[in-house]
């Protein structure tokens, strides 16, 4: 039998309490919904790592010289809209 760990954390009885009406009015477990609020902050921090690679990796480029300006951008873009 596999063996699961335990979260336990301290909340204000408030706190809990509001939580675990509004649960039992969704019929969900709480534990459905702290898992779910668990995974989606997991996929915003992963997110926010990726957008954070991809700000330096497109500095680097302009840094190397490696872009093309706004209005270039704009006239090549405009092109591709016309052929379509």
């Amino acid at each position: 039998m596999n063996r699961q760990p335990v979260f336990t954390m301290k909340l204000e009885t408030e706190l809990r309490d509001t939580f675990m009406k509004l649960a039992e009015a969704e019929h969900r477990s709480a534990p459905q919904i702290v898992r779910d609020l668990m995974q989606q902050y997991i996929e915003r921090h992963e997110y926010k790592h990726f957008l954070e690679d991809k700000v330096t990796s497109a500095r680097a480029s302009i840094a190397n010289g490696q872009s093309i300006t706004h209005q270039d951008a704009k006239a090549i873009f405009k092109t591709r809209r016309e052929k379509v």
